[in-house]
């Protein structure tokens, strides 16, 4: 009800958003340095940016849907949900084969970046970007079992997604995340 409280909690969960997307970026360009093998069946560092960037913007985008949610203003979720879906369709009417691939991955973070800046434009809460100890506490200590439900829930769908791509074609990697998506 306190809307300065409000003001302090989404700037401080703005601010570990941003310091969490402060480490992928490290990870990424780490990873990208050393050339550590992975995923090289996919040719995955022509990508690695675009996918860092990708996802660090679906974080943002995701802090702000559940803003939203607890507001009941639901315009800037329904842009949200409906932008990656039109723009997805649009890329496999327009493009095929690798352009097809980096079309998706393209359009995706232009409508990651879209929703993002429409969610900022209309936040129901004033953004403030203040470090508050207190703040952070309180934020760490409420989504410390969150984050670790999270992350497994997240490492055994890796998991199993590296499992059937080591040992499944790109095909049937491509069916599975597909039945999977369904069940995400």
């Amino acid at each position: 009800k306190n809307p300065e409280l409000q003001s302090d909690y989404l700037g401080n969960s703005l601010l570990f958003t941003f310091f969490y997307s402060i480490l992928i970026i490290a990870l990424a360009a780490a990873s990208t340095y050393m050339h550590v093998p992975i995923f090289e069946k996919y040719e995955f560092y022509a990508y690695i940016y675009l996918i860092v960037f990708n996802g660090i913007l679906q974080n943002f985008d995701t802090l702000f849907v559940n803003i939203f949610r607890i507001k009941n203003s639901l315009k800037a979720i329904t842009f949200y949900q409906s932008a990656v879906p039109v723009t997805n369709f649009i890329a496999c009417i327009v493009w095929r084969g690798k352009e097809l691939l980096y079309a998706l991955v393209i359009l995706q973070v232009v409508s990651y970046l879209l929703a993002l800046i429409v969610f900022i434009y209309y936040s129901p809460i004033k953004l403030k970007f203040r470090f508050k100890l207190p703040v952070q506490k309180d934020l760490l200590k409420s989504g410390m079992a969150l984050l670790l439900f999270n992350a497994s829930f997240y490492f055994i769908l890796i998991i199993t997604r590296t499992f059937v791509s080591y040992f499944f074609s790109i095909k049937e990697l491509g069916y599975f995340s597909f039945a999977l998506s369904f069940f995400d």
